[in-house]
Formats: structure tokens, sequence, C-alpha cells
């Protein structure tokens, strides 16, 4: 066979190389034998290498991120920048460093810090209980890298009641009940008052604004210990002004004053208790201008001495009350009125729906707005055998002569006193409705403010009892 010249086979590589695919065909008869050598197929991975191949490459990426996201972490002098996500969803976009604190962040947003819990705090993580950052801590510190989130978080609570009392103080200073237009500019509770009401805007209504909006509401809660612990009423006096409310019938709903003095002693007797609602309102009413007058301290020590009568027996009984901080606060803000529809009714009226456990009502119970207080009976030093004020038979100067004297040229008096020993001098001045009736006598002159300190020092020998008997006889005389 003749060689193929060197132009020929310049051509076959030439033609090779342009279509490969004629290549094999071409060379197919120069082998002398028609074995084909066949590419094998690729041979299928089993599903154990296949898992063993994903697990691998996962386990790369992950060490892959986590290196990515520790050369991310700010260092304490490399600039960054921080995204914080505020309450009403909008972002906001702080440059920072890795030495700069949660504090200082807060400061660059012009946000109040968290200290004391009436402030905001910044937290890694968006869910609705998490728990803020210290604010001493730092970016670094944190891991925070270049455009990571933070989340404001905010105790609502805390600083709507801050914010109620720092503007309820701020706001009414003057300590007056009763201004020019009728309403109370006197505070007796700021802790209880209602923060100012928001302002009406037209953007989204955020968490706080609602937070807000329901500040205005007043949630009921029971005072559990009374400002009052216990009184102390004499019982002669008061079957006396039983015996007149059964003369005078109980159809009209009647309020004494009654005074006197606080005892230190703290012990209580537990018992249940009723109070209408007239008699809730009036004794709001009472203890308000009482604060206002005495100061707060000697102020609210008011209670309520009721004598409600058994619809089953017809009995009177008698039980003491005094209302809670809440009430008195509710009555000067006007929302708890004086003059209820229903004054016997359980339930008062309210001229603002108030929150009574779960639900608002304009009705709330009487028992949520008082505290019961003790009765015990009274020993001290004054007494009450002179005939009572406000009777419809009034005192005379006989009765004040009788009282203090007995029945002066009686024969029968003169013998009674040889066999029944009398009270002296000092103990027959000793009675708080006979104190009463010389005060409207004589007025408020230097004698009866001399009979008034005899009479508390309890001295028998004081020589200003001889004038003052001179004086009460001129009077009785007269």
């Amino acid at each position: 066979m003749q060689a193929p010249t060197r132009a020929t086979s310049t051509a076959a590589r030439c033609r090779w190389r342009r279509q490969p695919q004629s290549y094999h065909t071409h060379q197919a008869p120069l082998n002398n034998n028609n074995n084909i050598r066949r590419k094998k197929p690729p041979r299928r991975r089993s599903s154990s290498s296949a898992f063993s191949t994903s697990l691998s490459l996962v386990l790369l990426l992950a060490v892959c991120c986590w290196c990515g996201r520790a050369a991310a972490a700010a260092a304490p002098g490399s600039p960054l920048t921080l995204r914080v996500r505020m309450p009403d969803g909008a972002v906001k976009r702080v440059k920072a460093t890795g030495a700069d604190t949660i504090d200082g962040i807060l400061g660059k947003l012009g946000m109040e810090k968290g200290d004391g819990g009436s402030g905001e705090g910044l937290s890694t993580d968006a869910s609705a209980g998490s728990s803020t950052a210290d604010g001493a801590t730092s970016v670094a510190a944190l891991g925070l890298g270049n455009g990571d989130f933070l989340y404001v978080k905010s105790d609502s609570a805390a600083r709507a009641a801050a914010k109620a009392k720092s503007d309820a103080l701020g706001r009414m200073k003057a300590a007056v009940v009763g201004d020019k237009t009728g309403g109370s500019k006197f505070v007796p509770f700021p802790q209880h008052a209602r923060p100012p009401p928001p302002r009406a805007t037209k953007r989204v209504k955020t968490w706080q604004d609602i937070e807000a909006m329901q500040a205005q509401t007043f949630s009921l809660k029971p005072q559990k210990d009374s400002n009052v612990k216990k009184i102390s009423v004499e019982q002669s006096a008061m079957d006396d002004f039983v015996g007149y409310l059964k003369q005078t019938g109980l159809r009209k709903h009647r309020c004494a004053l009654l005074f006197g003095r606080v005892s230190p002693s703290t012990n209580g007797v537990k018992r249940e208790h009723f109070m209408a609602a007239a008699d809730v309102a009036t004794a709001a009413a009472l203890q308000l201008m009482s604060m206002a007058d005495k100061g707060k301290e000697e102020g609210v020590l008011v209670a309520t001495v009721t004598v409600p009568v058994n619809a089953t027996t017809g009995e009177m009984a008698t039980e003491a009350f005094s209302v809670s901080n809440q009430t008195v606060q509710m009555f000067s803000e006007g929302v708890l009125g004086h003059h209820q529809p229903e004054p016997t009714a359980g339930r008062v009226a309210t001229t603002a729906a108030v929150k009574e456990g779960s639900k608002e009502t304009t009705t709330p119970e009487t028992l949520g707005l008082i505290c019961n207080v003790a009765i015990v009976q009274h020993e001290g030093v004054l007494q009450t055998r002179f005939p009572s004020a406000n009777r419809s038979k009034a005192a005379s100067l006989s009765d004040l002569k009788e009282c203090l004297f007995g029945k002066i040229g009686s024969k029968a008096a003169a013998k009674n006193q040889k066999k029944q020993k009398q009270p002296s001098f000092l103990k027959r001045l000793s009675d708080f409705q006979l104190l009463l009736f010389l005060s409207r006598q004589m007025g408020f002159s230097r004698d009866f403010e001399e009979l008034c300190s005899v009479v508390q020092k309890r001295d028998g020998k004081s020589p200003a009892l001889d004038k003052l008997k001179v004086v009460l006889e001129n009077l009785c005389d007269a």
C-alpha cells in the first residue's frame, strides 16, 4: 500500500478538526479487529454516599457562616451601621462603633434610658417577652455586626404611671377644693390620678397610644387596709343617736359629723360590711375637704359610721367604713358624682366607665370602693350626760345649771348629795355635749380656751377651776 503523501496527511488532519464526529468512522477500517471500545456508563453512587456528601456540604456552609459572622462582628473601634426597629414598625439607622453602649445608642435616637423601668431599652430579640440588654453593654460584647437589627422594648405601664404622677403634680399644685368653675383643683392621691388625655393624631395608633387611651379609665382595685384602723364609740351616745333616729323616722337620709381623736392602737376586728351609694359619695366628699383643710397626713383619717336597719328583724346595727384612696381621687376628678340617682342602692353611678374586674361599667359595686373599720367601746375622759345637740328639744341654761351644780336650793338635792357621792366639778365639766353647748354660749373666748385646757390636762387642783366656777355660775344665773 502506498503511503499517504504529506498533503494528504495534512488534509486528513484538517478534516478531523472540522468534523470530529467522522474521525472514528474514517479510522475504523484501519482497525484489524472489529472490536469497538465503548465508553463505560458513569457509576451510580449509593444513597449513603450521597447523604454523607450533603451533610459535609451543610457542615461546610455552617462553618463558613459562623466564620463570616465572627468576621462581621464589630471590633471595639470599627465603625458600623445598626438598624433599630421602633415600636410603630419604623426602622432607623444609627452609626456606631463596637465600643458604643446600649445607652449611647438610645441617646443617639433621642430616647429615654431604661433606668428605673420608666424608659426604653434595646433587645436583640424581636419576640414580645424578650428582655432588654443592659445599658452598659457594648455593641462588641453583644456580637453585633454591620446591618444587624436592634428592637426597642418599652415598659409602657411603668412609664405611663410615672408620667401620670409627674403631670398631675405639675398641673395641680393648689390645695383648694372648689374653684370658680365648680371643679376641684386639689389632688388627694396623685398615684391614682389619670394621665392627661393623649393628643389626637392622624397617624396609625401604636401600642403605646392604645395603652395611653386605656390609662384614661379607672381600674378599680380593692384597698386591703383602711387609713383608719379602728374607731371607739361610746355606747350611751350611740344609743341616744339611734333613739333619735327612731323618733324622727328612717326615710330621710341624715348625716352627722363626729369629732374625736385618733388612737395609735391598730387592734382591728374583721367583719362583713355594707355601704349605700349616697354614703360612699358623701364620705368621699368629706374626706376630700378634710385633706384639703388639714393636710394629706391628718386629713386622710376620716371614717363613716352607719346605722342600717335589718330588713328581717327591724333592729339597727352600727357599722363603720372608710372610702378607699382611689374612690376619693375619682370623686375629685368628677368621675364619682355627689348626687346619686338611687341613694340607697348597693351600686354607685359614675360619669365615665370604670373597669371592674375584666369588664367596664358605669355602676360599680360599693363593696369595691370602701374599707372596713373596726368599732370598739370608747373609754375616754369625756362623757355624754348633757342633752345632745340637734334634737327636737334644745338644751337650755337650766340644763347646764343642773348638770354642773345640781338643783341648787333644793332640799331633795342636798339630801341626795349626803347619801350619794357626787362627781367632782372637773368631772362634770368633762362632757362632750356640755362643752359643745358652752362653745355656743361663751364663744371661743379666753375663758373657754382655759376651760378646755383644764379638762384636757385633767388638773383637778388647778387654781383656774375656782375662777371658771364663778364664770359659769354667772352664766347660769343670767
